[in-house]
């Protein structure tokens, strides 16, 4: 059995290496750094490739990175390229520059002034810790003790919202809830726990070292620490490609290594001095109350000096950070985190402690690793066996989902650490467990479920085993299904997501040579479907069924290349004698489900896309061109003379009234409680969601308003079906509501039959008994029991 290893999550990474940092000059405070950058991007195509003019290209321009394309001989390099290019994997590429810049320790134009400041980075930091302490990118410290949802940082294509819960509240646990929107995904973050997860962004890496520290790389430079202790230590990094961008605002301030207009208000432009009027601007609710002006009125006793005086000068154990950090702010800091305490009856060590991290937290960015827990009371314990707390530990550690914990899987600056538990005794972290056990004794995850050693699941159709943390899975190419949706909202053979504006006929598959001939054409105008395999034409037309052009009465109805019959009270089925080819058509809610074997593989075309793992092909034209419009790539497959508007214009754009209504009866239909055991890591709701949003819009009449949303209810329920979770939503009043009205999987309105979301594909009709079993696939199907 030939096995691969599978990984849920497949990742792009940048990495930026510097080295060789050298004076120019011996008398000179210039240094020339070598800036070593990597990527992956598409491959080059290897029928055009020349290895000799790769070689040959200048350190400074992008080329393959070619000892790690393959670590085999040159020979090998065409051989891997085609594989790569033709599955449309990435390669990857190097190049390197010399830059000069200040050496370390100077800082000013002629490079002549001691730098006392943040040491230069490829990277900026903004921190959030205890109650209500905020240090931005450019060093600004505030404090800004608010109870509303707030702008943390964003930019043009993504934003990072916080919620500061109970954090006002003297007796209340402080929680702080981070929202990241980005790459149309969206993921809440509670304590160190992912919640409302609408799919993984392809450019994530997540990494968890222990349970109370979480690590989320984006590949686009931006980078979450999440530490879940005292009142939650939040640290934002951003990359050096942030520095001066415009859009870059929130309450971390902005990014141009100038402290001084950390406070800007957008209203008018000007540098405010108070932090509250900085911090409220960034609100996302207008009802939510402003922040009053933060007032220090504790009364700083003799024991609260004492609690706080390790952060003084007249204390060794801080000295050696004290040359670049200016502890002043974190002694007051503490002064009045300890007297809170006092006043609120919460422990005085936990006070003192949590500043001391935090000034600790800040001397890690000099690389100045200090030991200083056992000398101020504040030493921690690990909950798990078999790990012991260090102050440095790596960032990669060894873990069961991330055994290697090699530079690919793990993104990090240089010579970072973090404080945090490790495991001991030649022991990995497997966070599934949280807990550290032998590499051998790793656990697997899958649809949430997770699984012991040695444990077989099936993963579309290959079978998969657990081995050491990590699913080993044979490689077979599975059958795929294109979905077309309401008003054409399409889900490709591969996965890409679009809709068109068309009342024409449309090709959705045709192949692309006459020996496996198909063609499937559909029209959102009369919701009629024409399909033909070989000789034999079917067509639905409103209540009609014609077959070569003869109204077909009855069902089931079988020739020489197809089968026709009723599946479900929901379903009717068109599927050639092989069962290479099952198309399932529910006219009631506009939903077609075609599904290809795999011996279409790269033999298809049409509005579904190729059927080649490939999205970025998936506009391919009859000649053989990709297009980028979506304009002339529709009209290269329409059936009949006809023209769809050259404006596709999003249907919520075209009719604004509708647009808030819609998106949230649409949101609260589909992101319902009863879907909750199919959670967005197993089922991506986006494009039911976004197809309900989009038909929605567009008319708003009751009729038609049930139709869309009983669509949207249905097509996602039946998704999670074929993933093995049923949803009993008929049981919801809302939800079955919405479809009972239109009559939905009944066989009439006396229809009193108990419906499923899993009826047997082979339950049948007695006349369809002639047709089995070679006709039935024993799949899940919704409809009525015992119909």
């Amino acid at each position: 059995m030939h096995l691969i290893t599978c990984r849920m999550v497949f990742i792009t990474i940048i990495i930026i290496i510097f080295a060789n940092f050298q004076p120019i000059s011996s008398n000179s405070q210039f240094c020339s750094v070598l800036h070593t950058t990597t990527k992956q991007d598409e491959c080059p195509n290897p029928l055009s490739f020349n290895i000799l003019e790769e070689y040959a290209k200048p350190l400074s321009s992008w080329k393959l990175n070619i000892p790690v394309l393959t670590d085999k001989s040159d020979i090998y390099i065409i051989e891997e390229l085609t594989k790569r290019f033709s599955q449309g994997d990435s390669c990857p590429y190097i190049r390197k520059t010399n830059k000069t810049i200040c050496c370390e320790g100077w800082q000013g134009l002629a490079c002549n002034k001691p730098d006392k400041s943040l040491p230069q980075q490829s990277f900026a930091t903004c921190h959030l810790w205890g109650r209500d302490h905020i240090r931005t990118f450019d060093g600004t410290y505030y404090r800004f003790p608010g109870s509303c949802t707030y702008k943390l940082i964003g930019s043009t294509t993504w934003q990072i919202n916080i919620q500061f819960i109970n954090c006002t509240t003297p007796k209340g646990s402080c929680e702080k809830k981070l929202t990241i929107v980005i790459a149309g995904k969206t993921l809440e973050i509670t304590g160190t726990n992912l919640t409302n997860l609408t799919a993984f962004p392809s450019s994530l890496i997540i990494q968890r070292q222990e349970k109370n520290l979480l690590d989320l790389y984006f590949t686009n430079g931006i980078r979450l620490k999440i530490h879940n202790q005292h009142q939650q230590t939040i640290i934002v990094q951003v990359d050096e490609n942030f520095m001066n961008d415009q859009i870059l605002s929130g309450l971390c301030g902005d990014y141009n290594n100038n402290p001084n207009d950390d406070f800007k208000l957008l209203t008018t432009g000007l540098i405010t001095t108070m932090s509250v009027d900085f911090g409220n601007q960034w609100k996302l609710y207008r009802d939510c109350p402003d922040v009053p002006r933060v007032i220090n009125n504790c009364l700083i006793t003799s024991e609260v000096i004492h609690e706080c005086n390790s952060l003084t000068n007249q204390s060794k154990i801080f000295q050696s950070c004290f040359e670049k950090i200016d502890p002043k702010y974190f002694y007051e800091t503490c002064l009045n985190d300890v007297c809170s305490a006092i006043l609120e009856n919460k422990s005085l060590k936990t006070a003192r402690c949590q500043v001391m991290e935090a000034f600790v937290e800040e001397c890690r960015e000099y690389n100045i690793q200090i030991q200083w827990r056992s000398k101020t009371g504040c030493s921690k314990r690990c909950s798990s066996k078999n790990m012991t707390f260090v102050e440095c530990a790596s960032p990669c550690r060894r873990t069961c989902q991330n055994p290697s914990s090699i530079i690919t899987q793990c993104h990090t600056q240089n010579n970072e650490c973090t404080p945090g538990c490790v495991c001991t005794n030649e022991t990995v972290y497997d966070s599934f467990q949280n807990q550290c056990v032998p590499l051998e004794q790793c656990t697997c995850q899958y649809n949430n479920v997770q699984y012991q050693p040695g444990d077989q699941v099936s993963i579309d159709c290959n079978d998969c085993k657990c081995d050491h943390g990590r699913w080993l899975c044979t490689n077979r190419t599975c059958s795929r299904t294109c979905i077309v949706l309401g008003n054409m909202n399409i889900l490709t053979f591969d996965g890409k997501q679009y809709a068109v504006v068309s009342k024409c006929n449309q090709v959705l598959v045709e192949t692309n040579n006459q020996s496996n001939y198909l063609r499937i054409i559909y029209t959102t105008q009369g919701n009629e479907l024409s399909i033909q395999i070989f000789e034999t034409k079917v067509v639905f037309r409103q209540d009609s069924i014609l077959i070569n052009g003869k109204i077909r009465h009855t069902l089931p109805y079988q020739t020489d290349d197809v089968i026709i019959r009723r599946a479900s009270t929901v379903f009717i089925e068109v599927r050639n004698i092989q069962s290479t080819v099952v198309i399932h058509f529910d006219p009631l809610t506009s939903r077609i489900y075609i599904k290809l074997h795999p011996s279409f593989f790269n033999q298809v075309r049409g509005l579904c896309g190729t059927f080649n793992y490939v999205t970025k092909d998936d506009f391919l034209t009859p000649n053989n061109v990709i297009e980028t419009n979506l304009v002339t790539f529709a009209n290269a497959y329409l059936a009949s003379s006809c023209s769809i508007p050259d404006q596709q214009i999003d249907t919520c754009f075209n009719f604004p009234a509708n647009e808030h209504s819609a998106r949230t009866e649409c949101t609260n239909l589909l992101k319902h409680s009863i879907f909750s055991s199919c959670s967005p890591l197993i089922i991506d709701p986006t494009f039911f969601i976004t197809s309900c949003i989009r038909d929605l819009c567009e008319d708003q009449s009751t009729i038609h308003r049930d139709q869309v949303k009983c669509s949207a209810i249905t097509a996602l329920a039946h998704a999670c079906a074929l993933k093995g979770i049923i949803i009993d939503w008929m049981t919801n009043k809302t939800l079955a509501s919405t479809c009972q009205i239109i009559n939905y999987g009944q066989c009439g309105l006396t229809s009193r039959a108990d419906y499923s979301e899993c009826v047997s594909e082979c339950q049948s009709f007695c006349t369809d008994i002639d047709l089995m079993p070679s006709s039935c696939v024993n799949q899940c199907l919704p409809g009525e029991k015992d119909f």
